[in-house]
């Protein structure tokens, strides 16, 4: 989840806005109902690693809903049909989609600190931004106009031998875990 969305902005960016961050317009209600909704989200996440509940921040990270609701803005505002018809509105939405991949990362950064660090040099950040605290700016980190590259593969395929290893290794049934908690 996290690796295709990181691949399909970055890559999007780099072939129709020259690999640079885009300007468009201003933030639009729409954006605004994601930053109130991630918000909300980020501090229930800060809760989960405040009191150490590490299973409960996994999910709220990954499945549950902060990786979805980046994944839901970029199938509804779907920049890839919108720049053929309103160029601006694309560009925002990207602006938008790149500023989730920094904030995706620095929220990774404590179960996949490799994959975070690859995908914030892929915008030439150097170490994890500061947590998430000040909301207002969450999807306004990014410069516009500064370079995006698409970063490489940030995760390999689990091959069907490994899961039949690490199954028999770990245990199966009921107590066992989805291997791709993750990705």
């Amino acid at each position: 989840m996290l690796g295709n969305f990181i691949n399909r902005v970055t890559r999007f960016t780099v072939s129709r806005f020259g690999g640079r961050v885009p300007g468009g317009d201003p933030l639009g209600s729409f954006e605004e109902a994601l930053v109130g909704e991630l918000n909300q989200r980020i501090d229930t996440l800060t809760k989960c690693h405040e009191e150490k509940d590490l299973r409960k921040a996994a999910s709220e990270t990954r499945a549950i809903a902060i990786w979805v609701l980046g994944n839901e803005y970029l199938h509804t505002v779907a920049p890839w049909s919108a720049v053929k018809t309103d160029p601006k509105a694309a560009a925002t939405s990207v602006r938008v989609a790149l500023n989730l991949c920094v904030l995706f990362a620095t929220i990774a950064a404590p179960f996949i600190p490799d994959a975070a660090a690859s995908i914030l040099q892929a915008f030439g950040i150097e170490s994890a931004p500061r947590w998430p605290d000040q909301h207002a700016s969450i999807l306004d980190q990014l410069t516009v106009g500064s370079k995006v590259d698409s970063p490489p593969l940030l995760f390999r395929k689990i091959e069907e031998a490994e899961v039949v290893l690490w199954t028999e290794r770990f245990g199966s049934g009921e107590n066992s875990r989805d291997v791709s908690l993750l990705t």
